[in-house]
């Protein structure tokens, strides 16, 4: 396959063994394009391209793959742990689109009050040290950014 075949979009992950390689337009808003670089590592680390996966309609995929891109650029453990409660801090804090950051904020509504100890929990777990370097993010008005 050649530049001119492949699809017009921000980025394409092609998952085939001789490429397994993202392919994206540098020249894309650089909000959209961390958004759409993590969407597709996500489909590449959900398994979603491999033959041996038990393989989702291509809509709970994408929206798996979004779900990854977004806690992954803005994850919702910090920002709960930070006390951010609207979308510009999220978008001023975080490098990312108003849409991104709407879909963290309305996927956080979901959790009940009583998981959110589990989650910040988990999130420690998986990120020592993470949250003690970055928990003054919001009152010293520093950015968060992978």
């Amino acid at each position: 396959m050649g530049l001119d075949d492949l699809p017009r979009t921000d980025a394409y992950y092609d998952p085939r063994p001789d490429i397994n390689a993202v392919f994206y337009n540098e020249d894309a808003q650089f909000e959209r394009l961390r958004f759409t670089l993590a969407h597709e590592l996500g489909h590449k680390v959900l398994g979603h391209h491999d033959i041996y996966a038990v393989t989702l309609p291509r809509i709970e995929q994408e929206r798996e793959a979004n779900a990854f891109a977004a806690e992954l650029l803005a994850p919702s453990p910090l920002i709960h742990l930070i006390g951010i409660t609207s979308v510009d801090e999220i978008c001023a804090a975080f490098d990312v689109s108003q849409l991104c950051a709407e879909a963290v904020l309305k996927r956080m509504y979901f959790f009940s009050p009583e998981r959110w100890p589990h989650h910040v929990d988990m999130f420690r777990q998986l990120c020592p040290g993470f949250i003690e370097a970055r928990k003054n993010l919001h009152d010293k008005r520093l950015r968060y950014s992978i």
